[in-house]
């Protein structure tokens, strides 16, 4: 017999790894939507620089706004690579440390809330200054905002505080809340400013076709990520 084949069948063979858990509908899921993700992070930083390309005469307040929105997005896209390449690759055969949570998965929600906000108070702005009397509107929008922020930010230190998955699921309501608070206030704002364009109508086919181009930009803007943030929602619930 050759001595490579002796070797061979002599050589003791390696330790099975660790049964994993299946990980379709967690971290899986986790990863497909991070891929996604990462596609519009490049739209938001193409757009980004077209902003500051094409308007540079813009006020400091609406480009520090805009800043802000990419920098919330530049974390948000790190944290989403972070926790795949910890959970995926890093704890790679490791089991039991797919059961309690990371920095980075902790403070997601509220960095995700600090950026819906911010969007929000955009859209909240012009319909203050354009819309005098949909004021109202926006006071309740706003209000439904710091509550999205509350808690999300309540979801943020609950999840630094409970060390294991399972031992959060009793607070995951916090996150689906302030989902909730986000969705309504995306759709009070879009409703509003949908209304206001459309009434704004002269008769003048140039001036109508503007119009409709923005109220085609507000709902792109506004109720598609309202729709996107409940579908999110419920597909947490339905997870659970």
């Amino acid at each position: 017999m050759p001595l490579h084949a002796n070797a061979i069948s002599s050589s003791t063979p390696p330790d099975p790894l660790p049964k994993l858990a299946a990980l379709d509908n967690t971290f899986g899921a986790l990863l497909l939507g991070t891929y996604g993700s990462l596609l519009l992070f490049g739209l938001t930083a193409h757009q980004t620089y077209r902003y500051f390309h094409l308007y540079p005469q813009d006020g400091r307040i609406l480009k520090s706004l805009v800043t802000t929105v990419m920098i919330a997005e530049t974390l948000t896209s790190i944290f989403c690579m972070h926790i795949c390449y910890h959970y995926l690759v890093k704890s790679y055969s490791k089991p039991q440390a797919l059961q309690f949570g990371i920095w980075s998965i902790d403070v997601y929600p509220l960095v995700t809330g600090i950026s819906m906000v911010i969007s929000q108070s955009f859209f909240a702005r012009r319909i203050w200054l354009v819309a005098p009397r949909f004021r109202l509107v926006v006071v309740v929008a706003g209000i439904l905002c710091l509550a999205e922020i509350g808690f999300f930010l309540t979801g943020s230190v609950k999840a630094f505080i409970i060390p294991t998955f399972q031992q959060y699921e009793e607070f995951q309501w916090l996150v689906s809340a302030g989902s909730t608070m986000a969705v309504t206030a995306d759709t009070l704002l879009t409703a509003v400013l949908i209304i206001v364009l459309h009434k704004s109508r002269t008769g003048i086919r140039r001036t109508d076709s503007m119009i409709d181009v923005m109220i085609m930009y507000a709902v792109n803007t506004g109720l598609l990520t309202g729709v996107f943030n409940l579908l999110s929602m419920l597909f947490v619930r339905a997870a659970h």
